[in-house]
């Protein structure tokens, strides 16, 4: 199976309450408030959980969607992680990146991205009743889809 996910993660202010948004078009919404917690944690959940939904769906390709640069590049190499905390997020996407046999992220625009930046709960009060009725999988605890797979043995 060949999916795609758009994904956004985002808190009012850093730190601030923060939440994720996927969208996997034609297939699930997932909101999640995550409580108080940076940007970059945020954006790094919203991945967690496309990489999980993905695993547990027996996805063959993800093609990943990110307004996070920072994300982008550091999940491609192109930027180190330097921040400790962020690390371990870090670590835990490329294993569950591991387990898929074709993935790809890329840096979109915010305006690309509208559908996940509207799922996460800090920006949910903007979403019209129909649009917040039409969410699924909510909440989409990050622990919900099983435990982070860990390398070595």
């Amino acid at each position: 199976m060949k999916l795609e996910a758009y994904i956004d993660g985002g808190s009012r202010g850093n730190p601030g309450e923060s939440g994720i948004g996927v969208y996997f078009p034609g297939v699930v919404r997932v909101a999640e408030y995550l409580g108080t917690g940076t940007n970059n944690y945020a954006e790094y959940s919203a991945l967690l959980a496309a990489l999980r939904f993905a695993v547990f769906s027996r996805c063959e390709e993800l093609q990943v969607y990110a307004d996070s640069e920072l994300v982008v590049k550091q999940v491609n190499g192109e930027y180190q992680v330097r921040n400790e905390g962020i690390r371990l997020l870090y670590e835990s996407a490329l294993r569950w990146i591991a387990l898929i046999p074709r993935f790809s992220i890329h840096h979109v625009r915010r305006e690309q991205n509208k559908q996940a930046d509207k799922l996460h709960p800090p920006l949910r009060g903007t979403l019209s009743q129909r649009e917040r009725d039409n969410v699924q999988g909510r909440p989409f605890p990050l622990g919900a889809l099983g435990e982070v797979p860990r390398s070595g043995g």
